[in-house]
């Protein structure tokens, strides 16, 4: 039987060769660059030429004229947009500073977001929560961001020390190890810079001032304030980045710059996230390959305390979705008692909807429930998903 060709074989045809184009240019075939590049004379940052017109169209920059202009790159994916709700902020380090002396927790993202995801409010709500004391700064790569639903606002003002800000990385990264890294081709160019400047930015952030960091993708269980000098494994051979605790000017910060300029890898998520805390950990604890690992006792190098994984991630981030079922629902407090941070990898949890009518004993809705009342209840109001 002779098979007869009709419009809809050829659609299924076009349809099959453009799901194949767009995963081996997802995948496969890096960004073009938006710009042309002239190598400087004396060291590997570029000299830039605007060859086409960049994709980011806020409506300030948060650079200051005549400066590298860092978004033309890191938010060179999206268009922030720019709202009668907006909420505009000053701009980090120019305008605001943390306040000397007090305890500092810092959330960050580099993703160029106009409105920030209930999750990101969520672990900002909690750490505020927990931490009256201290000074709870969002730092972010726009300059203005979406309160239509009042939420944002209504968290600054029932919360007395949390901050906002816009990041500018030229500020940020001046007079640190990472001055001319992260202007370089290489860099920019990558396809994880989001990730990979996020990974510099915290970095450079606890270098300059001092306190903790940790990931938008965490919901705070107990107070941090305790801990000092302080960086956790993920496993018994990786130390994470996702959450930690230096002084300023620390020399294990100092460690992490000065291997992420040698040791970046375009392609690579983690070259300098947790490969660089790693190595950094490795360099103060004297150790070539093996660093000394308990599985519920803190280890020490000089002043650094290297924690169990238990603290901050008690579940390994392929069983995340676990956090979010209601199988942990009983046995999660007694199995781990002394985690401080629930973090549930929002790499692989952001386009997981947990549904909090179907499990409200979760793990994860529990603590959204008690660490971040007002985040979740505005949130559940409007959609039975968070």
């Amino acid at each position: 039987m002779r098979f007869k060709w009709s419009v809809k074989s050829y659609t299924a045809i076009w349809l099959y060769m453009l799901f194949i184009i767009t995963f081996i240019w997802t995948n496969y075939i890096p960004r073009l660059p938006i710009f042309s590049y002239s190598e400087g004379e004396n060291d590997n940052s570029y000299e830039l030429r605007r060859r086409v017109g960049s994709p980011h169209k806020s409506g300030r920059k948060i650079h200051e004229n005549g400066a590298f202009p860092w978004e033309d790159f890191v938010c060179r994916w999206s268009v922030p947009k720019m709202m009668e709700s907006s909420l505009h902020m000053n701009v980090f380090i120019r305008d605001v500073e943390p306040t000397p002396s007090v305890h500092h927790i810092f959330l960050l993202d580099t993703g160029c977001l106009d409105a920030l995801p209930n999750r990101h409010l969520c672990a900002l709500e909690s750490y505020a929560l927990l931490h009256p004391e201290s000074e709870v700064w969002m730092l972010v790569t726009v300059d203005a961001l979406d309160d239509s639903d009042g939420l944002l606002s209504t968290l600054v003002r029932s919360y007395g020390n949390i901050r906002l800000a816009a990041l500018d990385l030229n500020l940020l990264f001046l007079d640190t190890p990472l001055a001319g890294f992260y202007t370089t081709h290489e860099l920019l160019e990558s396809r994880y810079i989001n990730v990979q400047m996020s990974d510099m930015a915290r970095v450079a952030l606890v270098w300059r001032y001092g306190g903790f960091y940790s990931d938008n993708d965490v919901i705070a269980l107990s107070s941090i304030s305790d801990l000092s000098n302080a960086i956790a494994f993920e496993n018994n051979r990786s130390i994470a980045n996702a959450l930690f605790h230096f002084e300023a000017k620390h020399e294990f910060l100092v460690a992490v710059m000065n291997y992420m300029p040698a040791h970046f890898a375009p392609g690579e998520w983690t070259s300098i996230g947790p490969q660089a805390t790693t190595a950094a950990a490795l360099e103060i604890c004297n150790e070539r390959s093996a660093l000394p690992y308990f599985d519920d006792v803190p280890s020490l190098c000089r002043d650094v305390t290297l924690l169990p994984e238990k603290i901050f991630y008690p579940l390994p981030w392929t069983y995340f979705k676990k956090l979010f079922e209601t199988s942990l629902a009983g046995s999660f407090q007694e199995a781990y008692p002394n985690t401080r941070a629930l973090h549930f990898t929002g790499s692989s949890s952001d386009r997981v909807a947990v549904d909090v009518v179907e499990s409200p004993t979760s793990v994860y809705v529990q603590a959204a429930t008690h660490r971040c009342p007002d985040v979740f209840s505005t949130a559940t109001r409007r959609s039975r998903f968070f």
